[in-house]
């Protein structure tokens, strides 16, 4: 079985458990047997099952992020392909955010990979190799904001949808991020 077979197979397990318990319930032990592979094989491909989240987050998230920097995507549409996979797995999302915390939350790992990708845009669009300390904190509060935005939205907002959602991101995105990261 390929890598990102294996790496799906254990994903989609650790799916049906969240389906039953919280998070923090379910070990690797689980996930592994669910699957009727070993710990042993689930450790070769991830530290953790938080590592395991993350990956299914990071993927997602580069492949909306290369689309947009090839220009397949304008920025709402992004905005609005990004919420949709939250909103398509709303139950197991607010499961995980309700369940992880400290360095292993959920919502410090998808804060820190989205910066990093926003992060590495902005510098190529201004061809630095470091942002300067303003555009960096507009940056960090930003997606900051974007993120407990979403939270919000996934637990109490059931009268907006993504593309509602995604024109309030990209109304809420400062002006001097826009100037940069919006135009091409």
């Amino acid at each position: 079985m390929s890598t990102e077979k294996t790496k799906l197979k254990f994903l989609n397990s650790f799916l049906e458990l969240m389906a039953v318990r919280p998070v923090n319930k379910i070990t690797v032990k689980d996930i592994s047997a669910n699957c009727g592979l070993t710990p042993q094989t689930f450790y070769n491909h991830f530290a953790d099952k938080y590592d395991l989240i993350l990956w299914a987050y990071r993927v997602r998230v580069d492949q909306l992020n290369e689309r947009y920097e090839k220009g397949e995507l304008e920025w709402r549409q992004l905005l609005k392909e990004y919420l949709r996979g939250f909103k398509e797995n709303d139950k197991e999302i607010l499961n995980i955010m309700k369940n992880t915390h400290g360095s292993d939350s959920y919502y410090v790992g998808t804060s820190a990979h989205l910066l990093k990708c926003m992060k590495e845009s902005l510098k190529k669009r201004l061809r630095v190799e470091e942002l300067d300390a303003k555009t960096d904190m507009l940056l960090n509060t930003y997606i900051g904001g974007l993120i407990n935005v979403i939270a919000l939205w996934l637990d109490q907002r059931d009268d907006l949808d993504e593309k509602d959602m995604a024109e309030i991101l990209d109304l809420a995105m400062p002006e001097y991020l826009r100037e940069i990261y919006l135009i091409r």
